[in-house]
């Protein structure tokens, strides 16, 4: 309705300015004795159309503001009538760059805050050097906050997981500590503030503050999913000027967490927290895996693996491809199989087993061989393998991965006796599971003495006979 009237009003505009020019043109051509008459007519015409012109100017400004206005109203009328919508509310992954950069005060919350520690680490120290308070909130190392994460992950088993996450982060935190206490001794240091806490349990949000407190600040947050949507998380934004209420709540649930919180003292008394990790009693069920043990991206990086089992038929066709790019990449593999020529193990086995007979084993354990020698001779090989053929049934199975490192992990199958099904599974891992999994590994070694070796061929030698 409305843009019909500005219709008719631009027509009506357009019929008077043709009327005044016509009268103009008209009276131009009178004979002298009427000058008075053309005189009045031809002024009358002039003024009808500077009128109409000034009109159209106005109308047309107006009508352009009044599209503009009519789209924001429609706009209003769309959400008065079906609600707000959560499309509008909740937003991408920000872009925290300016706000990194510029703000005086930063609070940081989360699980663990690894993705973001590691990408702000230089610009977070930058900040500190000059002049800003930082606070960060994540989560305690003790087991009990990890098994919280852990279990409303897409992992519910794998407590390894979150435990190099976090440990990657307090070695980012330890390095911005130590560097911004050596600052504070320079001539002149800014007023700049670092503090860090531990929280007792998993947040159910993550928080990023810039200025919060200020009439500018603002509030993003990040609401954590379970066991799946990591990829897009649902963020929101919060400002005191717009969202007042709901600003001072989240601002509150961040000083509220701080105050139950537990202070950093650095990286040192860390350790000392990770080793009373066992107060309280642990359940059989968080302790256990539930299914098979997830390794494929500690083994895709490994560059020592050691694997123990009967006949580890379905380890070695399930990982064949990573045993053979690690190879290429210079890895040293170990592997310890029941040895196929000890008639007596054969049949022990069978006896121990549920259906299958001695020469079913047999067969498993040639085939094993015959593959571990097949992944052998790629002419691509750079590293070594090696197997290792065991005169006994061993108690339990092992795959220990990097057994040299602070990050090694090790799969530990505790093998069962007429009992179909999975076997009882843990995982140690070398920081924090420190004795049994330094334990298990001299096991390996040790077992790994009493075998008959195998050298397998690669491109440059034959493994070593003893």
């Amino acid at each position: 309705m409305k843009y019909l009237k500005q219709k008719y009003h631009l027509l009506l505009y357009l019929v008077l300015g043709s009327v005044g020019l016509v009268l103009i043109l008209a009276f131009s051509e009178v004979t002298s004795n009427a000058e008075a008459r053309k005189s009045i007519f031809s002024s009358f015409g002039t003024e009808l159309l500077a009128v109409t012109f000034v009109f159209l100017f106005v109308e047309v400004v107006f009508a352009i503001r009044n599209w503009d206005l009519s789209e924001n109203i429609q706009d209003l009328i769309t959400r008065l009538k079906h609600g707000s919508s959560a499309n509008d509310f909740f937003q991408k992954q920000p872009d925290l760059d300016r706000g990194f950069h510029s703000a005086k005060k930063i609070d940081l919350c989360g699980v663990t805050l690894t993705t973001t520690l590691s990408k702000r680490l230089s610009t977070l120290q930058a900040r500190l050097f000059e002049g800003a308070d930082i606070r960060i909130l994540i989560i305690s190392p003790l087991n009990q906050t990890l098994w919280m994460a852990t279990k409303r992950s897409e992992r519910t088993k794998d407590i390894v997981y979150y435990k190099r996450h976090l440990d990657s982060s307090l070695r980012d935190l330890n390095h911005l500590w130590e560097n911004w206490k050596l600052y504070q001794k320079t001539a002149h240091p800014n007023k700049g503030s670092l503090y860090i806490r531990f929280l007792p349990y998993a947040p159910s949000f993550g928080m990023i503050g810039f200025n919060v407190g200020d009439n500018l600040g603002n509030l993003w947050i990040e609401l954590y999913p379970h066991h799946g949507g990591y990829d897009t998380p649902p963020y929101f934004l919060l400002t005191p000027e717009k969202d007042e209420e709901w600003y001072g709540y989240f601002r509150n649930q961040y000083n509220a967490m701080w105050n139950s919180a537990t202070e950093w003292e650095g990286y040192t008394n860390i350790a000392s927290l990770s080793d009373q990790a066992s107060i309280g009693q642990v359940l059989s069920e968080d302790f256990f895996l539930s299914g098979r043990p997830q390794i494929n991206e500690y083994l895709s990086s490994a560059s020592k693996i050691h694997l123990l089992g009967y006949s580890l038929s379905r380890t070695i066709r399930q990982y064949s491809g990573i045993f053979t790019e690690r190879l290429f990449h210079e890895a040293n593999i170990k592997v310890i199989i029941i040895d196929p020529e000890q008639e007596g193990i054969l049949e022990r086995m069978a006896l121990e087993s549920v259906a299958a007979t001695p020469e079913r084993w047999k067969s498993d354990l040639i085939s094993t061989k015959a593959l571990l020698n097949l992944i052998s001779k790629n002419p691509a090989n750079k590293g070594l393998l090696e197997i290792g053929y065991l005169p006994y049934t061993p108690s339990f199975g092992l795959i220990i991965i990097d057994p040299d490192s602070p990050t090694g992990i090790c799969v530990v199958e505790i093998y069962h006796h007429h009992t179909p099904g999975p076997n009882a599974t843990f995982v140690l891992n070398a920081s924090d599971d420190k004795k049994w999994f330094d334990f298990f590994k001299q096991q390996y070694d040790s077992i790994w003495a009493s075998c008959r070796k195998d050298g397998m061929a690669n491109t440059t030698e034959m493994a070593p006979d003893g």
